[in-house]
């Protein structure tokens, strides 16, 4: 995968050139999407990571979402909760790279069980699953969780402010989307101790 980085934006892109997931290029994949088709799914390979997100944003679905929901549905079928005829064959066991992507792919199309699973969150899978499944679900009024606690980080509550409330106050509003402080903090504490 060849990665591109423009720091003045706070952007990169990614591009797949080879293998399974060559033809995958876009913005990203960001923190969140890391996260949520990574270790909250089990997986490392970052161009699975990257297909992944690309087809949440051509679909334009919520990788945070869409990643925590596959998980959640990972758990369950290890647990014999779902079956693959819930999955329409798919072996969606916990690290399993495609078995991610296909769901993924699936929730976009909107084609089969498993993809009404996916695309409607946990909150609602959890309905249709049932038998205690709700014990390990984690969302908070059928939100799914970001991979950090915005408490942890004071300039994040400014950060969700801007994005959420003020957005349409800034002169070029999609750009209060690149903010992400809690970078700035860690990349600022990382310099700090290699400077030491």
């Amino acid at each position: 995968m060849a990665w591109t980085q423009s720091w003045d934006l706070c952007a990169h892109v990614a591009i797949v050139r080879e293998g399974k997931n060559a033809g995958t290029y876009g913005e990203g994949p960001e923190y969140e999407t890391i996260w949520s088709f990574g270790p909250q799914c089990g997986v490392s390979n970052g161009e699975t990571i990257a297909r992944a997100g690309y087809l949440c944003d051509y679909y334009g679905l919520d990788t945070i979402s869409v990643g925590n929901t596959i998980g959640f549905l990972m758990e369950c079928y290890e647990k014999g909760l779902i079956t693959s005829e819930d999955t329409g064959g798919i072996d969606l066991r916990f690290g399993d790279a495609h078995a991610m992507v296909a769901a993924a792919d699936l929730a976009g199309q909107g084609v089969g069980k498993l993809a009404e699973l996916v695309s409607n969150g946990v909150r609602k899978a959890v309905e249709q699953i049932g038998r205690g499944s709700e014990k390990f679900a984690i969302h908070s009024k059928g939100l799914e969780l970001p991979a950090y606690c915005p408490r942890a980080g004071q300039g994040m509550g400014l950060n969700l402010q801007l994005v959420t409330g003020a957005l349409a106050t800034f002169r070029h509003g999609r750009l209060a989307l690149r903010c992400f402080s809690l970078h700035r903090r860690i990349r600022g504490r990382l310099k700090a101790k290699l400077n030491q």
